[in-house]
């Protein structure tokens, strides 16, 4: 039985009755009725009692059995008012937009001007009348068409109940303009929806606790137009399509999640689902977690799993460790779908035991709490939820979770993360240290959209969230990402596209991602780093950090120029070197990117001068030649010079100043330059690239000094190069001065 057909049973059933029962219900009767579908969620049928409020021909039969209708009907707010009076507040709630400001009218108090009219439907001014139980009913549908997902139909009475508002002297739902500008934008008209939402702006300047947030929200939103019309919303060598029947059967198919390369689960609401998996209030079928299997390069039949995990209540995400014996899962219920708690079962003997909830550290009572991920080892869990101490709405939080089972207290991940929006579904790529997550308060270009961000569990290192884009990211609702290890295949969940078993509604459905393998290229040029003219037949050395393959070498071409592919999770050392140049070196790491990427670094070698190199900062005792703690630090900079210049043999060459005789200074210098020698061949220089040379007072700086600063010039330690290849060195003839 189609849902449709389910839900017209529903309405007949669940009301039983008759076409002269329904001619004398009152206005506030129908949205009574109204008003109760939508608070048990049931949007449809709410839309059904709202449509009998404004068809005109109820409306006459209406208005023959109850010549004195109600006053206008503003909504309830709670039971006790319900039983007191037919004519109530609105309730109180942003769900359906600003109806908690909803001012008591009368028909007769909202008017609009129109010129062509008849006396019957205008007052004696010419006035036309607008009746409050129609715009109120209007704007609902317009809220329940939102809220269903149904935006075509949102946007066309959103339409209507502004037209009906238009010239108001009461702005009875000043939110409706924004709200007609975020369906627009899932469907895809954004110059549009940046329209309306300018408009909102100037149209709520002087602010009110209503409008505040929405009109600051609004200013993001024209923002997030203008990037999603932008080309580079759009990512490359990503392809996404819908499932098959297999993955998408039912009301809904949403959170496939891996268990290993050939097996996934999903949460999913089908027929073959647990026992009498139906709502008797919306109709829907009721969601079950399923397990698939790969056959061939395709998904086989979705089986329930074996054991006590599902239930006569909706199971949603789930998530299980590398162990594949402990599963998260969500778990909420029939008679109060705005709660939802997580649960953990062990698999045992070939079946999930009976799940336990988590202790009210994660469930807070009162809160949604949903859409665990457990990393692999079973130790860290993350989950949404809109429990206090967040940034507002939904929130991304994780804990701890130790050998016995015991979780920490939850920790939010704070502002970079979490907006005053929502954030769902978490999934943490740990390959690559990264953060998935669903959200409606960043950069988006639709509803949620699926973002990315870095995040290092290990010093707890969080980056800023970066946009999927398209495909990824739709106008609708992207949820449950996940990628395999390899980043080449992965899931989502949306409701971008018609489902044949919800006629009334977009439902969630299973998506697949396919990812060309990241392609990843590292070029540039070798310069003269004095003229910046390009440095032909230049050497490149590239060494793998992480040792997983042997150095090797090739040389620019006659430009200077050079390029090289690098692999996913690699981390390189490369090297620009050319005879009569020092070398000039850097690091390029592809660990942790997700995207294909072009790399450029650019090389400038500085010629070597073949004449003394001070080295300041070298210091010794009086009459020593043992180096002191501060030399060391200024020789480790020499050491990192050395390293990158590996083909350079050096002579280390000790001074002092003219005091004293020719021997003892010979003496000094020479025990001085070997200290040197001795620490740098400690620190794993050669000791072939190494001569030690004392000076004296032979080669002053300043001759005949007569004070305390030419002498301290004249004490010094310095190097020059003898040869530029150290393998070779008994062939270098020394270059002197």
């Amino acid at each position: 039985m189609s849902r449709f057909i389910k839900h017209i049973v529903l309405l007949v059933g669940f009301f039983s009755l008759s076409a002269a029962s329904m001619a004398q219900m009152s206005l506030a009767e129908m949205l009574r009725y109204g008003d109760e579908a939508y608070e048990q969620k049931n949007y449809a049928s709410a839309i059904h009692f709202y449509k009998m409020v404004i068809d005109e021909d109820l409306k006459v039969e209406r208005i023959s059995s109850h010549p004195y209708a109600y006053s206008a009907y503003t909504g309830k707010s709670n039971k006790k008012e319900i039983e007191e009076s037919d004519s109530t507040a609105i309730k109180d709630s942003l769900s359906i937009g600003d109806s908690s400001s909803l001012p008591k009218l009368d028909s007769s108090e909202v008017i609009i001007k129109d010129e062509a009219f008849s006396e019957e439907s205008f007052t004696e001014n010419g006035e036309k009348k607008v009746n409050g139980n129609e715009l109120y009913a209007t704007h609902m549908i317009a809220e329940c068409s939102r809220l269903m997902n149904d935006y075509s139909l949102a946007e066309y009475w959103y339409v209507q109940s502004l037209q009906l508002s238009w010239g108001a002297e009461v702005d009875t739902y000043p939110l409706d303009r924004y709200y007609y500008g975020t369906v627009l934008m899932n469907n895809s008209r954004y110059k549009e929806a940046s329209d309306e939402f300018k408009t909102f702006r100037l149209d709520n300047e002087d602010t009110t606790s209503t409008t505040a947030y929405f009109y600051k929200r609004a200013e993001q939103l024209i923002s997030n137009c203008s990037y999603a019309q932008n080309s580079k919303s759009k990512k490359k060598g990503v392809s996404v399509k819908k499932g098959d029947s297999l993955l998408n059967n039912g009301s809904s198919s949403y959170a496939a999640s891996f268990l290993d390369h050939n097996h996934i689960i999903i949460s999913s609401a089908r027929n073959t689902s647990t026992g009498d998996k139906e709502n008797k209030i919306s109709g829907n079928l009721l969601s079950d977690i399923f397990l698939m299997t790969k056959n061939g390069k395709n998904w086989g039949g979705a089986h329930s799993l074996n054991g006590d995990a599902n239930s006569s209540q909706h199971e949603g995400a789930a998530s299980v460790g590398d162990d594949k014996k402990t599963m998260y899962f969500t778990r909420w219920y029939i008679d109060n779908e705005t709660e939802s708690e997580i649960l953990v079962t062990k698999y045992f003997v070939d079946k999930w035991m009976k799940p336990r909830k988590l202790g009210p550290a994660v469930n807070t009572k009162g809160y949604t709490t949903s859409h665990p991920y457990i990393t692999k080892d079973n130790k860290t869990l993350f989950f949404a939820s809109d429990r206090p101490g967040g940034q507002g709405g939904m929130d991304i939080w994780y804990c701890t979770i130790d050998y016995k089972g015991k979780t920490t207290e939850p920790i939010n991940l704070g502002p970079n993360i979490n907006s005053a929006e929502d954030e769902i579904t978490p999934f943490y790529h740990e390959a690559t240290s990264v953060l998935y997550f669903s959200s409606t308060g960043h950069k988006n270009i639709g509803g949620y959209d699926v973002f990315k961000a870095k995040y290092n569990l290990e010093n707890n290192y969080l980056g800023y969230p970066e946009n999927m884009g398209h495909p990824i990211n739709s106008a609708k609702n992207d949820k449950y990402f996940v990628l395999n290890e390899l980043q080449t295949n992965g899931f989502l969940s949306s409701n971008r596209g018609e489902c044949a078993e919800c006629p009334d509604t977009y439902c969630n459905q299973i998506y697949t991602i396919t990812k060309e393998e990241n392609q990843f290229l590292l070029s540039g040029f070798v310069y003269d780093a004095l003229t910046d003219e390009e440095i032909p037949n230049a050497k490149i050395t590239v060494k793998d950090v992480l040792g997983e393959f042997e150095d090797y070498t090739f040389e620019t071409d006659e430009t200077g120029y050079y390029e090289i592919p690098l692999n996913p999770e690699m981390h390189i050392f490369i090297k620009a070197q050319k005879i009569e140049y020092f070398a000039d070196a850097n690091a390029q790491s592809t660990i942790g990117i997700v995207e294909s990427e072009d790399y450029t670094i650019d090389f400038f070698l500085a010629k070597i001068p073949y004449e003394e190199i001070a080295i300041p900062g070298i210091f010794y005792d009086y009459d020593k030649a043992t180096l002191r703690s501060e030399s060391m630090i200024v020789l480790d900079s020499l050491i990192d010079f050395l390293k990158i210049n590996n083909n350079l043999v050096i002579e280390i060459s000790s001074h002092t100043d003219e005091n004293g005789s020719h021997v003892y200074n010979n003496k000094l210098s020479q025990e001085r330059a070997q200290s040197v020698v001795d620490y740098l061949i400690a620190k794993e220089i050669p000791m072939e690239r190494l001569i030690a040379k004392g000076y004296g007072k032979t080669i002053p700086i300043i001759k005949n000094s007569t004070n305390e600063e030419g002498d301290q010039r004249n004490r010094r330690t310095s190097f020059r190069i003898l040869g530029e290849d150290f393998e070779e060195v008994t062939k270098i003839q020394p270059k002197h001065r």
